[in-house]
């Protein structure tokens, strides 16, 4: 397993840390078809950038209820993985090792994500 959920990476919002939940289960998903079902990766990637954008819209639209002030900084950071996963996503069935890039990409991005970005908002939820 790639990510292991902790509590270290509780926000304390149910809906937002199962969203983070899921996401970690997505990248551990496409880490263990890299290795055993190559030609499942592209489906485990759509399902992944998807539920991404879906978690980012849900998470921001909290903020902006919250009143949270870093909300601009946070449609920066959401924005740039957006595109980066956009950009992956069509170097994805050419690039044997984009799949690895991609998967260690995201799983150092989640942790760092959430462990420094998202614990700024939490002391702003209103649960």
């Amino acid at each position: 397993m790639l990510i292991t959920w902790t509590e270290d990476y509780a926000t304390g919002h149910r809906e937002i840390d199962a969203d983070h939940r899921r996401i970690a289960d997505l990248v551990n998903m496409m880490n263990d078809r890299m290795q055993s079902a190559p030609d499942a990766i592209d489906e485990a990637f759509r399902t992944l950038e998807s539920y991404v954008a879906t978690h980012f819209e849900r998470e921001e639209r909290l903020m902006a209820e919250w009143a949270y002030p870093g909300l601009a900084e946070q449609k920066t950071e959401h924005a740039a993985l957006i595109r980066e996963l956009q950009s992956i996503g069509k170097t994805l069935g050419r690039d044997e090792m984009a799949v690895s890039r991609l998967v260690m990409f995201l799983a150092k991005w989640w942790a760092a994500h959430i462990g420094r970005s998202d614990m700024k908002y939490v002391p702003y939820i209103k649960k």
